[in-house]
């Protein structure tokens, strides 16, 4: 395969340079980030999976490599790879970044375009893959055993609760499941879904995005379903975001979580142990953000141990202006003002919209929307007190009878429900 001139490594590098490198990653980004940032993510755990003390594998970049690529837990991983290194070769054509630091580095902004409150720590200077050779068995989604799992848990240094806690905030990423390639369990020349709203996707606090996945809850019902490779997955009874991942391993961590029809799970007690403590935080944000960042930027650097990386220092993050909670299908949407701009610019929902009712809202009185592109409706600013939090009922659908304000039960309904923050990007909340 043609070694692109990104690969090498040139020791000058700087911090500015991998700032220049973080904002192209972003705008590779947002051409397409429903497909890109669970790919991304996973990339950037599976340029490391191969690491052992004695092979010389690692996060180097040696997923490039067509013969890792075609390694079975592998799958799907090839375009997003070649289109992240062709996009920075042009995008920065002067300058030669490892690849390593560039798969890194885009998972980590992956999850912090999702999770805005959410700073990984991270370092720059990988070196390039020179291994040779098969890497040997990879981690496999289908496993079904700690058994299984624990000598790739001492290879990486990662305790069970550790490799809970990303199995949890990996796969509780908005769309995982939006096709099945994005787990390596699909085709790799599947048609990927398309957002006709080309912004990054932000959805609820980080808590309560995991808290859905976390728990096993009627309104979700996980359900097996069998992929186009052949493989299971488990997929929600209902096709609405944010579309978690669930697979068969998932099931050594959160033993309970799933409903799974003719079976029993019977968890050992580590699984059982992992899923209580992150059960036990699943509510507070400033925890449950903090533990999983701490634990990606850990899994960030297994395997170079022996390499002088340097710190990657960037601005501090910056939350959203509204933060939603009790986001289930069946509820009504309650939002939070967290930061000093209390103004929401703008209120924007997507579907057949031509049997709503308008109705008053606590203290910001009636909200009237205008379709503005296809099914695109505009509802005008909204102004709240910061620090304040507010029941939002301002909707019903479908039955001009109703006396009802709440949000429809989104399993039997295609709605989408869009904010639009002071910046003008729209993020899916619901």
């Amino acid at each position: 395969m043609l070694f692109i001139p990104l690969l090498q490594f040139v020791c000058a590098l700087g911090n500015g340079d991998y700032l220049i490198l973080q904002s192209a990653i972003k705008t590779f980004i947002n051409q397409e980030p429903i497909r890109r940032i669970p790919l991304l993510v996973r990339a950037s755990f599976h340029d490391l999976a191969g690491y052992d003390s004695s092979n010389g594998y690692g996060p180097h970049g040696c997923l490039y490599r067509s013969d890792i690529q075609q390694i079975p837990q592998n799958a799907g991983l090839s375009e997003i790879i070649l289109d992240l290194a062709s996009y920075i070769t042009t995008a920065i054509p002067n300058v030669k970044y490892p690849l390593g630091d560039v798969i890194s580095l885009a998972g980590k902004t992956s999850i912090e375009i999702v999770h805005p409150c959410i700073q990984i720590d991270w370092s720059f200077g990988r070196s390039d893959c020179k291994a040779e050779g098969s890497p040997g068995q990879l981690p496999d989604g289908t496993f079904s055993s700690m058994t299984q799992m624990q000598p790739f848990l001492n290879r990486y240094g990662l305790s069970a609760t550790e490799m809970g806690l990303l199995i949890a905030g990996g796969h509780a990423i908005p769309n995982a499941i939006a096709n099945p390639v994005n787990s390596g369990f699909g085709i790799n020349d599947a048609k990927q879904p398309r957002q006709y709203l080309p912004k990054p996707l932000q959805d609820p606090a980080f808590s309560t995005l995991i808290g859905i996945w976390i728990t096993d809850n009627i309104n979700l019902q996980w359900r097996e379903t069998q992929t186009p490779r052949g493989s299971i997955q488990f997929k929600s009874k209902y096709d609405f975001p944010p579309r978690p991942l669930r697979l068969p391993v998932d099931l050594l961590f959160f033993p309970s979580t799933v409903k799974r029809s003719g079976g029993s799970i019977r968890p050992d007690f580590t699984a059982k142990q992992v899923e209580d403590y992150l059960q036990s935080f699943k509510s507070n944000d400033t925890v449950l953000e903090s533990a999983f960042a701490e634990v990606y930027s850990k899994m960030l650097k297994i395997g170079t141990g022996n390499e002088q990386l340097v710190g990657f220092i960037e601005p501090p993050p910056s939350c959203g202006t509204v933060n939603l909670l009790n986001v289930l299908p069946t509820s009504d949407v309650y939002i939070t003002v967290k930061a000093n701009t209390p103004t929401i610019d703008s209120v924007y929902v997507t579907g057949d919209f031509s049997n709503w009712l308008t109705c008053p809202t606590n203290s910001i009185g009636p909200i009237q929307c205008t379709n503005i592109k296809q099914d695109i409706w505009d509802c005008g600013k909204v102004t709240l007190p910061t620090g304040s939090a507010f029941r939002w009922n301002a909707f019903s659908f479908g039955n001009t009878s109703s006396t009802q304000c709440s949000i429809p039960h989104w399993s039997n309904s295609t709605d989408k429900v869009f904010i639009a923050k002071p910046d003008l990007n729209l993020h899916t909340i619901l």
